[in-house]
């Protein structure tokens, strides 16, 4: 048996400026970084691994499936997948694209490509043609294939004869990801992996919010439990020793089952700066609290800011909570502002709540309500 598992590459800057991008070689943009390291951590966070993997030639493709596969997975490439070719209409700008795109465009289904476009039977048939041929000998396992949104389109036709044409006109996301079951030589119907509840990746302008992995212990160890200044303001430090992170994040890792867990570690750069949790969920009042940090030398660039707003708008549009709390000390005035700029209200104050060290310092309690 065989899953393949069929993704659209990350976005490029011509994606980005509703250029039509068909064969020009245009690179991913920081964004398409960031969305193809989201699905690796999707994928990792089912447990799935790749075995093989088959790319468009462009290199946002390959990119993209590099991304999400590392360099050890072979690598094959095939002309079938590449993108739609548009011809003469390749770098239109869809701000304002001639007559004959916009007929083309408003019904994919019945109307046919202008002339010089490469007519979407002609795309059906390619992708089936390679479709039909990893049908003939089919290698075991998990396999990735990186290709283009009509491309992608065309493949899922082929698989989906019902359809009637249904998918021309369906939006895919950069990174979208469709999955078929190849087994006893039939593909089944392809299905979106859409993933809900507890901790999925998360991305925003400049950050990946993943789960944790187990050599995270070693950075919480070094660049938060040796800071003080990182557990000044709560007095909690679960990452004061080695073997506490590494019980810590090994709690992070038993909880991933749980549909109201929620633990990231906040990415930059591909080197994780900091961690998000939110907790103590309430099913009776859909309420939970909500805390993050980053580490000292990321501070003052409002990376915690970023993940928070990400995850406040995760909680409460997908995930239906409907209170979230926080809460900080008075004088970390920096935590303040951070919740503040994301909308948390103060809704009281706790005077001398809160004892650090033989400090006394109160409490200041924020709410954000859906």
């Amino acid at each position: 048996m065989s899953k393949i598992y069929i993704i659209r590459h990350g976005q490029t800057d011509l994606n980005k400026k509703h250029i039509l991008q068909g064969r020009v070689d245009e690179p991913l943009n920081e964004d398409g970084i960031l969305q193809a390291k989201a699905a690796a951590a999707l994928l990792d966070s089912l447990g799935v691994t790749m075995d093989v993997v088959w790319s468009s030639p462009l290199g946002r493709a390959q990119d993209t499936a590099r991304l999400i596969t590392g360099e050890d997975v072979p690598l094959r490439t095939d002309e079938r997948l590449l993108e739609m070719d548009y011809g003469p209409y390749e770098g239109t700008d869809l701000a304002s694209p001639p007559e004959s795109i916009i007929t083309f465009f408003s019904d994919f289904e019945h109307q046919p490509a202008p002339e010089g476009m490469e007519p979407l039977p002609d795309v059906v048939e390619r992708l089936g043609s390679f479709l039909e041929e990893l049908r003939e000998d089919p290698p075991e396992g998990n396999i990735l294939v990186s290709t283009h949104a009509i491309a992608m389109k065309g493949a899922l036709e082929y698989l989906t004869p019902a359809s009637g044409g249904s998918y021309w006109g369906k939006y895919i996301k950069n990174c979208d990801i469709y999955v078929t079951t190849l087994e006893d030589g039939e593909y089944t119907v392809p299905e979106q992996l859409v993933v809900s509840g507890g901790t999925i990746a998360l991305t925003t302008e400049r950050l990946l919010l993943r789960r944790h992995r187990e050599e995270d212990a070693e950075v919480l160890y070094k660049n938060f439990g040796q800071d003080p200044k990182m557990f000044e303001y709560s007095g909690w430090n679960p990452y004061a020793t080695p073997e506490a992170a590494e019980e810590t994040v090994q709690r992070f890792l038993d909880s991933y089952e749980d549909p109201h867990f929620y633990g990231w570690a906040v990415e930059h750069g591909g080197r994780m700066i900091g961690t998000f949790g939110a907790y103590d969920f309430d099913p009776a009042s859909r309420s939970i609290e909500v805390g993050c940090s980053i580490e000292r030398d990321s501070w003052g660039k409002g990376f915690a800011g970023e993940a928070l707003t990400a995850a406040l708008e995760y909680l409460t549009r997908q995930e239906g909570v409907r209170t979230v709390k926080a809460w900080c000390a008075a004088d970390n005035i920096g935590s303040r502002r951070i919740m503040e700029k994301a909308g948390m209200q103060l809704v009281s104050t706790e005077e001398g709540a809160l004892e650090i060290d033989g400090k006394k310092y109160d409490k200041l309690n924020y709410e954000l309500r859906a």
